[in-house]
């Protein structure tokens, strides 16, 4: 609905009140004019500069690559925007469902009311995610695999690019060992996209005991500025499988977002 008033032409109503107490709607000649509900929120777009290298960032990252896949109960992210709650990317049940991208979020022609909903208004977003493996790296599945330690960046070793890490994720390696009196191990390595470090750390088995080995090399946090991980597996003297994998923690946290742009129907 909208409403002239002096100089002010044609501007939308938000809300209505009588005193102090909030009108619910207003009827005319039997009809509702508001809120008009035929009037709703297409797209909105949201400030997410602010979660560039961040904490919340990381989060954010995580709990999108997370619901690719599907949500449920323990895994879902649950957006609250114009008095209305919406799944972002999946959904499930009876919940509605809005998708994201590149700062933009879709509601699929069931977005909020016009008068709910305002640019610098701020939305929140609860992720809910469980425990998951967020990075793997294997090499060496046949055959006899042995290269100097000492000299590795000239020689052959895996990596991969993956999500930021977040507290309290868990970094494991695994090797096989094929041959007696031979120390087999791998070292494995976690960089920050920042250039830093989290963690070096080689782990071997030496005397008879042969066989495939998975141990766990350490946990590392959270690194301000980074926006992705690189982990990088550098086996020693190994034969068949050897590699290394990183394990995100569970987590619920709710972020906030500022409204930026939106479109109507």
């Amino acid at each position: 609905m909208k409403v002239t008033l002096g100089a002010q032409q044609r501007k939308f109503v938000y809300d209505v009140r009588f005193g102090e107490r909030p009108v619910r709607r207003i009827m005319y000649g039997g009809l509702q004019i508001w809120p008009d509900e035929t009037e709703r929120v297409a797209k909105m777009s949201v400030d997410m500069s602010a979660f560039d290298g961040t904490l919340d960032g990381a989060y954010w990252l995580h709990a999108i690559d997370a619901v690719q896949a599907g949500s449920n109960g323990s895994c879902h992210m649950l957006m609250r925007a114009g008095g209305r709650d919406y799944m972002i990317q999946t959904t499930y049940d009876s919940w509605k469902r809005a998708v994201y991208s590149a700062g933009n979020i879709d509601f699929l022609g069931d977005g909020p009311m016009r008068e709910k909903l305002r640019i610098g208004d701020r939305v929140t977003v609860k992720l809910v995610i469980p425990q998951r493996q967020t990075a793997y790296v294997k090499g060496g599945q046949d055959g006899y695999m042995g290269y100097v330690w000492d000299n590795y960046e000239n020689e052959n070793w895996l990596s991969c690019e993956c999500l930021p890490t977040i507290p309290n994720t868990s970094v494991r390696g695994f090797f096989t060992k094929g041959q007696k009196k031979v120390s087999t191990g791998n070292r494995i390595i976690v960089i920050a996209s920042t250039g830093q470090w989290l963690l070096d750390r080689h782990i071997q088995q030496d005397g008879h005991r042969r066989g495939y080995h998975d141990r766990a090399y350490g946990t590392v946090g959270f690194c301000s500025g980074s926006t992705k991980t690189t982990l990088r597996s550098v086996p020693h003297m190994a034969r068949g499988a050897w590699g290394a994998y990183m394990n995100s923690p569970a987590f619920n946290r709710t972020v906030e977002m500022t409204v930026t742009g939106l479109t109507y129907y």
